[in-house]
């Protein structure tokens, strides 16, 4: 939308990082034998998952941002601690995820952790934690890396590039 984004940009607003959304009907897959399984995570995983996120990918594409529902703003080990208390902080063997369940039929992918090769299991892991909680659909936000839109688009996501854009206070 070339017309809206020049606004933005006249108005002073700098593109600051590219996200990927997708949102996905979820599937229950074959048991793996709980490869893929989330379990939820507590306070004491917080500094693991951050160390890992920190110095990955997904931090240096998202420009160490978290989203929101379509609000992004700095993340901090406090979004986790505040998840885990919350029950939405989970951990698998393919990484971390914290996501949150507004509507009784959406869960909301607000913040992962994990490799390019383990993003399609861990993917199909939130598909399954999904449909074990009877969601109708599952909204992903991810930072724009080839590997995640690819992965997203493997479990049957269309995923779409959107920017996002701030402006200094």
């Amino acid at each position: 939308n070339i017309p809206a984004i020049t606004q933005v940009i006249a108005l002073g607003y700098r593109q600051t990082s590219s996200w990927t959304f997708g949102e996905v009907a979820p599937i229950r897959l074959p048991d793996d034998g709980g490869r893929r399984k989330f379990s939820p995570a507590t306070r004491a995983d917080v500094d693991a998952a951050w160390v890992f996120w920190s110095s990955s990918d997904l931090n240096r594409a998202s420009r160490g941002l978290i989203s929101h529902g379509w609000q992004w703003r700095d993340a901090s080990p406090t979004d986790l601690e505040t998840g885990a208390k919350a029950g939405h902080f989970f951990q698998s063997p393919d990484g971390w995820l914290l996501a949150d369940q507004p509507k009784p039929d959406l869960l909301r992918v607000l913040w992962m952790a994990t490799t390019p090769e383990d993003a399609p299991s861990f993917l199909e892991g939130v598909m399954d934690l999904a449909a074990n909680r009877d969601v109708e659909v599952v909204a992903i936000k991810a930072p724009h890396l080839p590997w995640m839109t690819e992965a997203i688009a493997r479990i049957g996501g269309e995923p779409r590039e959107i920017l996002i854009f701030s402006k200094a206070i």
